[in-house]
């Protein structure tokens, strides 16, 4: 049996957003890389999702610069139920379909994240979240 696949999704437009992201540094360091394969999706401040490196040490607070989520591929979540995963949209090889996601660990913060909205849309798209 293979790895299961989760998806931290993190960052948000909340007020938030940098605290998500610290959050996020910590689950992804907490799951155990021999049982867990982790796809980082973060959410920048304008509402964009990108897979990202979800490198677990630039999401952390340094001095007093909170960490932001800024670069990564496009992704998109279909709304279709049956696809169970995410799409990459890469302007240099068009739309890609990522493998099947088997859970998705929600760690956003305030708006959107902490009210119910995500995971309504996880519901709608058919994605297992935790």
């Amino acid at each position: 049996m293979g790895k299961i696949r989760v998806a931290v999704v993190y960052g948000g437009r909340s007020s938030e957003h940098g605290i998500s992201v610290v959050s996020a540094g910590s689950v992804i360091s907490a799951l155990d890389p021999d049982r867990y394969e982790v796809v980082p999706i973060g959410i920048n401040r304008a509402g964009a999702w990108l897979l990202t490196s979800g490198d677990a040490a630039s999401m952390q607070i340094t001095g007093r610069t909170v960490p932001a989520v800024s670069e990564g591929t496009a992704v998109v979540l279909p709304a279709d139920p049956t696809a169970k995963g995410l799409v990459t949209v890469e302007p240099r090889s068009g739309v890609q379909a990522l493998e099947t996601v088997d859970v998705v660990f929600p760690v956003l913060h305030g708006r959107f994240g902490e009210d119910g909205t995500i995971q309504g849309l996880f519901e709608m798209a058919g994605v297992p979240y935790v």
